[in-house]
């Protein structure tokens, strides 16, 4: 369990978000909704601890 909580530290200066191309309902009922993005692995109960402009800004630049 230590080595898969250690994998992936050294990675943190990367963007860590993901689109997620797996079906969305929400974009399936509404034609101008963003595709969904992935903030954190979903095998991991890690929140996010980003600040909310960060996220804002994260959302703004891949919605573009």
């Amino acid at each position: 369990r230590a080595r898969q909580m250690s994998k992936g530290k050294g990675r943190k200066g990367l963007s860590s978000a993901q689109v997620d191309e797996s079906f969305d309902r929400l974009a399936d009922k509404f034609a101008g909704a963003p595709p969904k993005i992935q903030l954190c692995s979903k095998y991991e109960r890690h929140t996010d601890h980003r600040s909310y402009g960060q996220r804002l800004e994260l959302f703004e630049e891949l919605t573009q």
